[in-house]
């Protein structure tokens, strides 16, 4: 047969309530460093996540006919100086 529950005083009730609060409370402690740490992953992350989604936003084609624009007038340069008709 079962056993019946204990009844407890109620300074037996407020002895453990008083035991199981210093227990929450060293839990809370302990986890701070982790909850700091947890923070600082997901900034980081977050700051991941902002730089990929920039990375894969497409180019305006206005940007991108300037940019090859240039990059063909900087590549030239060279072949300009060593062309001997035009020193």
């Amino acid at each position: 047969m079962a056993k019946a529950p204990k009844t407890l005083s109620p300074a037996e009730v407020k002895a453990a309530k008083k035991d199981l609060v210093t227990l929450l409370k060293a839990q809370k402690d302990n986890l701070k460093p982790v909850q700091a740490d947890a923070a600082a992953a997901a900034k980081a992350l977050a700051v991941l996540v902002s730089q990929r989604l920039e990375a894969l936003q497409l180019a305006d084609p206005g940007q991108v006919i300037e940019l090859l624009a240039t990059v063909g007038e900087v590549l030239a340069q060279p072949l300009v100086r060593l062309d001997p008709e035009v020193c």
